[in-house]
């Protein structure tokens, strides 16, 4: 995926914090929520402390 800039690509299976932290163990620095409240609690899961969270 590196001819389109993409590192990695992950799957939304309901619990993208677990492929998140397998890559990076201490989460995102920056996290971009579209979805809204269904899929908060694992955005901020896959953010690391102090990170941020934009919700649009």
């Amino acid at each position: 995926m590196t001819a389109i800039c993409a590192d990695h690509v992950l799957t939304d299976d309901g619990a993208v914090a677990g492929q998140v932290r397998d890559i990076l163990p201490e989460g995102v620095d920056l996290a971009l929520e579209l979805v809204g409240t269904p899929t908060l609690p694992d955005t901020l899961r896959a953010t690391r402390v102090h990170g941020t969270v934009v919700m649009l």
